[in-house]
């Protein structure tokens, strides 16, 4: 009965290893910045406890990271964002390493003054 035990404990351990591993990405669809308008992508961790990473990246229409940014160990209600990108069609991809259902995204687009014009919920 004991080693039953340990195997049952070793396989939990693994399981809860592979699943730290796992990542996740969530995208948006595009905007188009015209002008001075800038494109903002941000992410925030809506859980009690850290993300592993959170990885977020603006992309052009024609598929070139324009801006990206990386953070290790998001803590509960940290943020990370990518931007801006000025005067592009662009969209926003969140990658994410330990538990994509305690992540929010917003895609925002600001006016030349950095005030929001609209978001667009990731999710």
């Amino acid at each position: 009965m004991k080693q039953i035990g340990k195997i049952i404990a070793v396989m939990a351990v693994a399981f809860g290893l592979a699943q730290s591993a796992i990542a996740s990405t969530l995208n948006s669809s595009y905007i188009y910045a015209f002008g001075s308008e800038s494109v903002y992508c941000n992410a925030v961790n809506v859980s009690t406890s850290p993300i592993t990473s959170v990885t977020v990246d603006l992309i052009n229409n024609a598929g070139t990271v324009t801006a990206t940014n990386t953070c290790p160990g998001l803590a509960a209600d940290g943020t990370c964002g990518a931007g801006p990108g000025p005067g592009i069609p662009a969209r926003c991809r969140i990658t994410i390493t330990g538990g994509k259902t305690r992540l929010r995204g917003l895609f925002e687009l600001d006016d030349p003054a950095g005030n929001a014009k609209f978001g667009v919920p990731i999710n």
